[in-house]
């Protein structure tokens, strides 16, 4: 038994018996298996941050659908409409605990038009969904709500506590940054100079604007009475009729080409590039939510060019709708297109105008907005709610009354 014993110590031991020692990695082994290791985590840590983009490119284009839907149900839940500020002037009201938003409601029924009626509602949607009183929300003079915040009547509709993340797009660090109360306070309010008692709205605003033509006449009375929005001066500067009742008004029955008429789009397209570009860049790709609830990933550069609502029979020259849908240049010049100047504001999450534009055409420039030019694209469809913006060429509103 001790000469057994003692046999299986020995090959323990390496002594006498056929059984080799086990060896240990050298240093030049262990250091070629950490450079292998940091070599795959180099070949891999890109294809993870390619996923996680297109991860969150489909949450995008799946709030979007979300949104689609919801259009559909509120037409079919209030007589075919489509879903924007109902408040006018001498017709405002509410369902529920009206404590909160009573000033909101005289202001709004006293109104001198309807913009100043439609910001009462934003503000009561705000107040309410968020539980704040007039001491945080102040109503807001010579604002248009209709850009930024259709989507409360939205939140409103699906009973939605704010601020909710449906709305911002989650390649918008700026807006979920906003999330936070204190954040936004020091960095916004106060580290950009802003006014709390008016633009708390900021808050609550949305990486998606919908087409104004989902709010507004899809162009001015025969008589030219401006009835319509138009664009401004600037990307951001809006114009809106002075004329009551006129906004608000759309159902869904006015879309001619639901399959190919953009109902909402991100300012920016954040998801084909390392650079965001403005939407009306040709260069810009994203998710387009369209009126039959589908969402489209589209180059602007495939759109229709779009029109000036305050003349909506002039037509472009048969030469102009002949040229390539590239020519922004000849197009914005002599196709009777809005030309959008586009400024900046990075505090709000805007792209910077000077990146190179190689798409531009030639003696156009290289850089910036007149390298473009920005036509307004599906922003100012011709036709308005009768137009198409993909998959066929402006309709004819040259006979429009």
């Amino acid at each position: 038994m001790q000469s057994v014993m003692r046999r299986i110590r020995q090959a323990g031991n390496g002594e006498g018996g056929s059984t080799s020692g086990r060896k240990g990695f050298t240093l030049i082994e262990l250091l070629v298996v950490i450079g292998i290791i940091a070599l795959l985590i180099s070949l891999l840590l890109p294809a993870l941050s390619k996923w996680r983009k297109i991860g969150r490119k489909l949450v995008c284009s799946t709030q979007m659908k979300q949104m689609g839907v919801s259009t559909h149900s509120y037409a079919a839940d209030f007589q075919d409409k489509l879903y924007s500020f109902t408040w006018t002037p001498g017709r405002a009201s509410v369902t529920d605990d009206r404590t909160l938003v009573q000033d909101l409601i005289d202001r709004a029924n006293n109104a001198g038009n309807d913009t100043e009626a439609s910001a009462a509602q934003a503000i009561s949607i705000m107040r309410r969904r968020t539980g704040d009183g007039p001491g945080q929300m102040p109503m807001i003079d010579n604002w248009i709500p209709h850009v930024l915040y259709t989507h409360l009547v939205l939140q409103d509709y699906i009973d939605q506590r704010l601020p909710a993340k449906l709305v911002v797009c989650p390649e918008d660090s700026v807006r979920l940054g906003w999330f936070n109360r204190d954040r936004f306070n020091t960095e916004f309010i106060a580290g950009g100079g802003r006014d709390i008692g008016t633009d708390y709205r900021w808050r609550f605003s949305s990486s998606y604007q919908h087409v104004s033509v989902m709010y507004s006449p899809d162009g001015n009375a025969p008589d030219g009475t401006q009835r319509t929005v138009t664009p401004g001066p600037a990307h951001f500067n809006y114009q809106t009729p002075t004329t009551p009742n006129v906004l608000g008004r759309r159902v869904m029955a006015d879309v001619a080409f639901p399959s190919g008429k953009v109902q909402m789009y991100d300012g920016q397209d954040r998801h084909s590039a390392k650079d965001q570009y403005f939407f009306a860049d040709k260069r810009a790709r994203q998710p387009l939510l369209m009126f039959d609830q589908s969402v489209n990933d589209q180059f602007t550069r495939d759109s229709n060019h779009g029109w000036r609502p305050t003349t909506p029979r002039a037509m472009p020259s048969a030469a102009v709708q002949a040229l390539p849908n590239q020519q922004a240049a000849a197009w914005a010049q002599q196709g009777n297109c809005h030309v959008i100047n586009y400024e900046p504001d990075a505090a709000t999450g805007e792209s910077r105008a000077s990146l190179p534009n190689p798409a531009s055409p030639p003696g156009t420039g290289s850089t910036g907005p007149a390298a473009g030019p920005f036509t307004g694209v599906y922003a100012w469809t011709r036709g308005g709610l009768k137009g198409v913006d993909y998959g066929a060429g402006q309709i004819n509103t040259a006979q429009w009354q």
